[in-house]
């Protein structure tokens, strides 16, 4: 009887598991993920068993991967349940107290830990406004992302374009604002577990400038100026400038404009922003920004104008600190257009028909309120060529090469809406690509005159 007891105690260990030490089911595959940073004051025991095995898997590349949020260490487990070798960690950023402070520069230092990972970019974000600084990055997955900075608010500057390994680096950067609270944060671009890219960044610290000390009683006023005026058109023109604090502080930066000359200069001999009074077409004011230090580019479209009229402008800041005042650019001067030719010619390309003689083609051309249109096809067997034509700097330009590429003038003198068939017969059997186009006179945005291509799509028939 003690014999039957042990066979029947085993072959309930045998349904059981208990005998082999598995499931008795076929395993399937699992991305195990391991916490890398361990809790001060923790016990290895502790530490092992924070190792968590995950079993909602997600499909992806050639293997298998499940995400655990609180995991930065990671073993690859493919298809074949062939367990890779390679081990992943999110780089460990820390933004280190700064060096050197002066009253314009300073030494930023970071530890960056890539682990593995290569070829990473490590850098830093700076300024004087804490929010800019802290959205410089947002929404960005690589550095050549990040537009570039306009204003002292927030800048970035790059500590290695290839990290790897774990280092400590430095970088000065000078052009500060003296006497500004300044806040930081380092940052790292670096390969994602999937072959993207990402980037990661430590806490937000700050510092304090220096303040400079001016020799005597001088004191640096504002500079104020403005470059060539972009972009006009019948009614809007794109202004640009640049504002210079200097030694003056909480600058307010503003734009006059209109079509008296008069209002325009006399801006400067206001107090305050907020003395000076709008004239309907006559004098206009935009406030651009405030609070501001440092430098700064704007750039502002200004809209509603009349067409055909001279318009006058300066750009201006309201400063504080030992003086206060208002200083302003030189006053320029631009005209607009006399007719509004914000939208560019309209063209179509029409279809085909075989006629006796070969093939028709036709298309269309809305030259809306732009003139002297010189409207024409082109035909050939070469993809290449035909696209190309867009590309041209004018119609008498573009190369003809057989059958490669043909050219048909449609009218050289085009100021309308207008319809046009083109019959061609020198076609041998092939297939061949046609588009219609119009060239017309349009301004760059410097305002200068230049021969434009606009093209309507590329249409295909066969020849037999």
């Amino acid at each position: 009887m003690q014999y039957v007891a042990i066979i029947g105690v085993l072959i309930l260990l045998a349904f059981s598991g208990g005998v082999s030490g598995g499931s008795g089911l076929a395993s399937s595959s699992s991305f195990t993920s391991t916490q890398s940073a361990s809790v001060a004051g923790a016990s290895t025991s502790s530490a092992s068993q924070s190792t968590q095995s995950t079993t909602n898997e997600t499909t992806r590349g050639s293997g298998w991967f499940s995400r655990n949020p609180y995991a930065t260490t990671y073993s690859y487990t493919n298809r074949a349940n062939e367990v890779s070798d390679v081990s992943y960690q999110v780089p460990s950023i820390e933004t280190l107290p700064v060096l050197n402070v002066e009253d314009t520069s300073a030494t930023f230092r970071a530890d960056v830990n890539m682990f593995t990972g290569k070829d990473g970019v490590a850098f830093v974000v700076y300024g004087y406004d804490l929010n800019s600084v802290r959205r410089m990055t947002s929404g960005y997955d690589a550095y050549d992302q990040i537009p570039d900075a306009v204003n002292d608010k927030a800048r970035t500057a790059v500590f290695s374009s290839r990290a790897s390994g774990n280092k400590e680096y430095t970088k000065r950067v000078a052009s500060l604002v003296p006497d500004a609270v300044y806040y930081y944060k380092v940052c790292v671009e670096y390969e994602t577990l999937i072959g993207g890219r990402a980037i990661d960044c430590a806490s937000v610290r700050n510092f304090e400038t220096n303040n400079r000390y001016n020799q005597g009683s001088y004191y640096r006023v504002p500079s104020v100026s403005m470059s060539r005026v972009t972009n006009i058109t019948g009614n809007s023109a794109e202004l640009n400038g640049r504002v210079t604090m200097r030694d003056a502080e909480d600058g307010i930066v503003f734009l006059v404009y209109g079509e008296n000359e008069a209002l325009v200069r006399a801006v400067d001999s206001f107090e305050e922003y907020s003395d000076i009074d709008e004239y309907d077409e006559e004098l206009q004011k935009v406030r651009l920004g405030v609070a501001v230090l440092g430098e700064a580019e704007y750039a502002k479209k200004i809209e509603d104008l009349e067409n055909d009229t001279t318009h006058y402008y300066r750009l201006c800041v309201q400063y504080d600190g030992e003086r206060d005042g208002i200083v302003c650019s030189s006053v320029g001067r631009f005209t607009t257009d006399e007719r509004n030719r914000s939208v560019a010619p309209f063209v179509k390309t029409g279809g085909y028909q075989f006629v006796t003689d070969g093939v028709k083609i036709s298309g269309s051309v809305q030259m809306n309120r732009y003139r002297d249109g010189v409207a024409f096809m082109v035909i050939g067997k070469n993809l290449d060529r035909v696209v190309a034509v867009a590309d041209a700097s004018s119609f008498a330009r573009i190369r003809q090469s057989g059958l490669d590429l043909q050219k048909i003038e449609l009218s050289s003198d085009l100021d309308t809406n207008r319809s046009f068939t083109a019959t061609v017969s020198f076609l041998e059997a092939g297939i061949y690509y046609y588009r219609t186009c119009v060239q017309y006179e349009d301004e760059n945005e410097y305002n200068r005159t230049v021969d434009t291509i606009t093209c309507g799509d590329v249409e295909v028939f066969t020849r037999y």
